[in-house]
């Protein structure tokens, strides 16, 4: 484990020592670091409730603290936290398979270009991704052996992992299959291990959540936005590309995916909807829309359901014009990198079909 470590830590430090020292690329890594300076300086935790996932944000704020206001160190951080995510996973592709899977899956993961870009960029995804990876031995481990030590560090797990991104609340009772089928275990035992996971997992999630009922005055478990991106995923301007994601109906972007001449109208009748609602009631009537929209149109929602799933599995996809590193080496990079991978997944589920319950786990992360 210690080679694989290793490996990975050389490979995200070389990257992360080509990027300037004082300099962010991205949107998103400027509003992270006002969030880390805000703390930092007393004044709590600024920021809106769809950027209100709490774990990145203060990690970095505790870096600040510690070392200073220097990326340069809070990206080595990122790279020791790298380096540990496939280390966790070498040691999770060893319980499942053997020590020669577990090294060759540690070691691509280590020179993997996107999990060596991740390191170098303030985006909550190196932080969420080493969380995932703990998540995943900690179920791999709970199948394993369904006693109840492991059902609360699983659950612990899974409460931290949600709070480094809010998408994984989804897995939090997903899990549940992980100890149901286990075997050998009488179905009461398996029925508690389930209990005492969810538990632990919102035992985790609860002070957050009370936060969020301070300042919002909206039961918010980890931060907004499901209903706003079901919307954009589920409404009639929707194409199951990329583009849906700068959908919203206070600006103007869906009139290039206009279905109608009524559109206009229907916009306009969702926007007085929306108008003098707060973040939490807006995101709660989008929600609503999307609900009725997938209702009515099951058929339509099918078929965009599939073209996301595409898009999902896609090395790239078109980005907006401005984006200045878009160019014909990255794209290579992309695909060159993530297609073999993918390859090599779809091969796995085929020829381990008959160990589906051994690897639910798997199974169960890349499903939800």
């Amino acid at each position: 484990m210690i080679w694989v470590f290793l490996v990975a830590l050389f490979a995200r430090v070389a990257f992360v020592l080509t990027l300037g020292r004082s300099d962010l690329y991205w949107p998103d890594e400027r509003l992270y670091d006002e969030i880390a300076t805000g703390l930092l300086n007393g004044k709590g935790f600024v920021a809106s409730g769809y950027n209100s996932t709490p774990l990145w944000p203060a990690f970095l704020a505790l870096l600040y603290k510690v070392f200073g206001h220097d990326f340069l160190v809070a990206r080595l951080a990122q790279c020791v936290l790298g380096a540990s995510t496939c280390a966790l996973s070498q040691a999770t592709a060893t319980r499942l398979f053997d020590h020669r899977v577990g090294l060759c899956s540690g070691l691509l993961l280590a020179v993997y270009p996107p999990l060596v870009y991740l390191a170098g960029v303030f985006y909550m995804e190196n932080f969420y991704a080493f969380w995932l990876a703990g998540t995943v031995y900690a179920l791999v481990r709970l199948g394993q052996s369904p006693y109840w030590k492991s059902a609360a560090l699983a659950g612990v797990v899974l409460g931290v992992t949600a709070l480094s991104r809010s998408v994984a609340l989804v897995l939090i009772p997903a899990a549940a299959l992980v100890p149901w089928l286990a075997t050998g275990v009488p179905r009461a035992r398996r029925a508690g291990l389930v209990v005492v996971m969810w538990l632990a997992a919102a035992a985790t999630i609860a002070p957050w959540t009370i936060r969020n009922w301070r300042a919002f005055q909206h039961f918010v478990p980890v931060a907004m936005g499901s209903g706003s991106t079901l919307w954009r995923g589920n409404c009639e301007f929707s194409r199951g590309d990329v583009g849906d994601r700068f959908l919203n109906p206070l600006d103007d972007f869906w009139k290039s995916r206009a279905p109608d001449d009524g559109a206009a109208e229907r916009m306009q009748q969702l926007r007085g909807r929306l108008a003098g609602l707060d973040e939490a009631g807006a995101d709660r009537i989008l929600g609503e829309e999307a609900g009725r929209f997938i209702r009515e149109n099951p058929l339509h929602c099918g078929k965009l359901y599939l073209k996301k799933w595409l898009v999902l599995h896609s090395a790239f996809s078109e980005t907006r014009r401005q984006n200045e590193h878009v160019n014909q080496r990255n794209h290579f990079v992309a695909a060159a990198s993530f297609y073999p991978v993918l390859a090599l997944g779809l091969c796995g589920v085929v020829l381990f079909a008959h160990r589906w319950r051994e690897l639910r786990v798997a199974y169960l992360v890349w499903g939800t």
